[in-house]
């Protein structure tokens, strides 16, 4: 029988600064790698000792949990407060003991004080995340190319491409990241202390490949599109079988978008393009001449968990009017109830209402539909949300937006 992590002597808490190294050792014990001195600094200069939650063993660390102050960007073009859910760990000599729900409970509770709406995260399982209430609010592509199979797009001739050095990221970059965070859901703003570590860049983080390249396109001047990436140097019989693996790419529109994609595609010695991280609708494909060569395989994204179901449905827009109430199911308490979603004009307003709701589902459900990801109809299928076919409808027309959502930054 298991013990209950209540009944046990563990202390669950923030750490200190002269825990910063067991924290790190823990959790890269967590993730399989090893943690390294130099690296505290840069821990430091980006997590918040207040925002973490450990658990001790008496002396022993034992478990890890980290929490980003970030912005998601909801349909609109809003911004709201997410608790950035990080470094998740239980040392395997402690689970199977409520450790993992002790601590995201303190997480979430301390979000909630902190007056956050929202959580989010990038999983690790995807199992573990959905009993505590995170659903899935967007998923990516992984994308592989072989550049000597198809002919890269033509770039437009009122663009200049051109390479900017790391140290120029913060000057020419960071406001461009920030005016474009807006123009999507799911996207998330990058602060200061953000982009100062991808300019220091260190090399344990490179996983063998180069430093990061960093590419801007410019109309007239103005920055409209960004591509990051590393390379990794191959030769196979003499032959250059190299890879460009991009961190990230952004544009403004799609001339800009299929510059940048032109540029990877024709970095020379360098044929093979990938990238983690693509939009479910980047257009590339249909762009080149050879669709097939575009490799493309879904995954899972941001995981979205909803706290303040008021503050969280009123910060996005909606692109279609209309009236339901919904019956939200939240074992962990932080948003059960019943509510009443009116949007007029594409604004929300939501009130606590004791009718009876026309639609039933689970936090879970709910996260996974805020930024317009997935059809109602899917879960109603699978009877994740209940209610007859017109009011599962509904629900799925007041979600549903004309543009997936995407997360161009992991966390």
């Amino acid at each position: 029988m298991t013990a209950n992590f209540q009944a046990m002597s563990h202390d669950l808490r923030a750490i200190t600064l002269d825990e910063v190294a067991p924290f790190r050792s823990a959790t890269s014990i967590g993730f399989g790698h090893d943690a390294k001195p130099e690296g505290d600094e840069r821990f430091l200069s980006m997590m918040p000792l207040d925002r973490t939650v450990a658990v001790f063993d008496g002396s022993e660390l034992v478990a890890t949990l980290g929490d980003f102050a970030l912005e998601l960007t909801v349909p609109g073009g809003a911004q709201v407060a997410m608790a950035g859910t990080t470094m998740v760990t239980v040392q395997a000599t402690h689970t199977r003991r409520g450790i993992l729900r002790s601590m995201i409970r303190r997480h979430l509770d301390n979000a909630a004080e902190r007056g956050e709406p929202v959580a989010g995260l990038w999983a690790s399982e995807p199992g573990i995340y959905g009993r505590f209430g995170f659903g899935l609010a967007s998923e990516l592509h992984v994308v592989k190319i072989d550049s000597r199979h198809l002919a890269a797009p033509r770039r437009a001739d009122d663009l200049e491409v051109a390479m900017v050095p790391a140290a120029q990221l913060l000057d020419v970059v960071a406001p461009y990241w920030h005016k474009v965070s807006s123009s999507r859901s799911g996207f998330i703003d990058r602060g200061q202390p953000r982009w100062q570590d991808i300019m220091n860049d260190p090399e344990s983080h490179r996983g063998g490949a180069s430093g990061s390249r960093h590419i801007v396109v410019r109309r007239n001047g103005d920055v409209v599109g960004y591509l990051a990436y590393r390379q990794n140097s191959k030769w196979d019989e003499g032959v250059a079988n190299g890879s460009v693996s991009i961190q990230a790419l952004v544009a403004s529109d799609l001339d800009a978008h299929l510059a940048l994609w032109a540029y990877a595609l024709d970095v020379d010695l360098f044929p093979n393009v990938d990238f983690w991280n693509g939009a479910i609708d980047d257009p590339l494909a249909y762009e080149v001449d050879n669709a097939r060569s575009v490799r493309r395989m879904i995954g899972d994204a941001l995981y979205v968990r909803l706290l303040d179901i008021a503050a969280a449905l009123t910060a996005r827009a909606y692109e279609q009017d209309g009236q339901i109430v919904v019956a939200v199911d939240d074992d962990m308490g932080y948003a059960d109830g019943t509510y009443r979603l009116t949007v007029v004009d594409g604004a929300a307003t939501v009130e606590a209402t004791s009718d009876d709701a026309q639609v039933s589902l689970g936090i879970r459900e709910l996260g996974a539909l805020y930024l317009g990801r997935s059809c109602a109809d899917l879960y109603a299928t699978t009877g994740h949300i209940r209610g007859d076919v017109s009011n599962v409808r509904t629900l799925a027309n007041i979600f549903a937006t004309s543009r997936a959502p995407w997360c161009p930054e992991m966390f």
